[in-house]
């Protein structure tokens, strides 16, 4: 990872099979101002769900997050943060709504004391998991297709944990990206390495990526695009001063109708900023 110059105030908006993906550490809380400012923003229903949480950790996560993506998103449609109004789509995935709709799409996820924003100009969805001790065979066998049960029955117990986390996140951003959600769907919906995929046309297809960029965590984005995807990193370490790094993440391309029958490709291409 390599440390970069502040980012500037505006943002350009991500060109084709570009995605700017947005991280915050939570670990230094949120300062007072910041508070205020984010809830000055929050909706209606946004307000309504933040006052009658219980969970006094959730509602703080949820605030940070809401405020955070105003922030971040305000930067690209050169706006206010208060005129951005959020949405949801038929299934439930967040968008924005008004004049700027169309034009920026975008993706929030959560896991123990990190918030990850994916941005981009074409439907994109990302996911975020700490690694904590789970059933993964249980879990494998409810959601995951058979040749990827296989492929986690074979992989060191050591290195078992890891393995499931990554293949989740990457089936979670590619549901999310998509808005179906956890589905049926999933167990036909095959990620695992492999190569000498079977040619495709250049049209426009699910591209997913992973990185191991922070430790004890799985990362995944999911992108749709008629090119390879290309990833910008932003880190803010305090609710404030923004800057960049590049990761290097492994690539996965996903076609839409893959099964049992199809595979995906797995390589170690780098990203260029």
């Amino acid at each position: 990872m390599i440390a970069c110059p502040l980012v500037p105030v505006a943002m350009t908006l991500p060109g084709p099979g570009c995605v700017d993906l947005w991280r915050l550490s939570l670990s230094e809380g949120m300062h007072r101002p910041a508070r205020a400012r984010y809830l000055q923003w929050l909706g209606p229903q946004e307000q309504a769900r933040y006052q009658t949480c219980v969970d006094l950790g959730w509602r703080e996560q949820f605030l940070t997050g809401h405020g955070w993506l105003r922030e971040v998103l305000a930067r690209y449609l050169e706006c206010e943060p208060a005129r951005i109004t959020l949405g949801q789509g038929p299934h439930g995935k967040p968008r924005l709504l008004g004049p700027q709709e169309p034009s920026l799409h975008f993706n929030l996820s959560h896991s123990q004391g990190w918030l990850v924003l994916a941005v981009s100009a074409s439907p994109v969805g990302v996911d975020v998991e700490v690694h904590q001790p789970r059933d993964v065979q249980a879990l494998c066998r409810r959601f995951f297709s058979v040749g990827e049960q296989r492929a986690l029955s074979r992989t060191a117990p050591s290195r078992r944990l890891a393995y499931f986390y990554r293949l989740w996140t990457l089936r979670e951003a590619w549901a999310k990206a998509t808005g179906l959600g956890i589905c049926q769907h999933w167990r036909q919906v095959r990620i695992a390495r492999g190569h000498g995929t079977r040619k495709r046309s250049e049209q426009a297809c699910w591209h997913l990526a992973a990185s191991d960029c922070l430790d004890g965590y799985s990362l995944a984005v999911a992108g749709w695009s008629s090119r390879a995807m290309r990833i910008r990193t932003f880190v803010d370490t305090a609710l404030a001063g923004y800057g960049l790094c590049r990761d290097n993440p492994r690539w996965l391309e996903h076609h839409p109708g893959d099964d049992e029958t199809g595979h995906m490709r797995y390589t170690n291409q780098g990203v260029t900023l």
